[in-house]
């Protein structure tokens, strides 16, 4: 999301009001919880997202803070649990599990050691994984090998780690706001 005039930031922020209105009218409730596309947004879209209830902002590792008329985003890093001025919350993806992206690469083996790590610092293990990974209408043998690795990565978590608990982005923002 680049913002090279006011326009476009209007046209932002008035995306991100309509995307919400929307999502309730489909669910019947608000969305406490979201994620700015490619972890780009900046404090304005905060206070847009807290005045409709929006309370855990998911990101990467890096969030980019686009600004008007600048060439480059400002890079801000963020770590899970960190609270903004508005009271949100953000959660940081610290698993990554996109195997469309690189068909060479062990992305079990490797999330797995991401889910190690986060354990190991008594941390959420969040995964990022987006449906292109599961998607068959363009590739149907990208979904169906996706999809047997993805059942893999979670039958070894679950002889790992017996008592793991998944849960959506939403509980996990409530677990970790309980317990500050």
């Amino acid at each position: 999301w680049e913002m090279d005039t006011e326009e476009d930031k209007l046209f932002i922020l008035n995306s991100i009001k309509d995307g919400l209105n929307k999502f309730e009218q489909l669910f019947g409730y608000p969305s406490c919880s979201a994620i700015a596309p490619n972890y780009t947004w900046n404090k304005e879209m905060e206070v847009v997202l807290n005045d409709l209830g929006v309370r855990y902002l998911q990101g990467g590792g890096v969030q980019r803070s686009p600004q008007v008329k600048l060439d480059r985003n400002k890079i801000i890093r963020h770590f899970t649990g960190e609270r903004n001025s508005l009271g949100q919350y953000y959660m940081v993806r610290n698993c990554k599990f996109e195997p469309t992206s690189n068909h060479g690469k062990d992305w079990v083996g490797s999330c797995l050691s991401e889910i190690k790590n986060a354990f190991f610092w008594k941390k959420p293990a969040i995964i990022e994984t987006h449906r292109v990974n599961y998607i068959g209408c363009i590739n149907p043998e990208n979904r169906d090998r996706n999809l047997k690795l993805l059942e893999e990565l979670l039958a070894v978590i679950l002889k790992t780690w017996p008592d793991v608990e998944f849960m959506t982005s939403d509980r996990l923002g409530a677990v970790i706001e309980v317990g500050k």
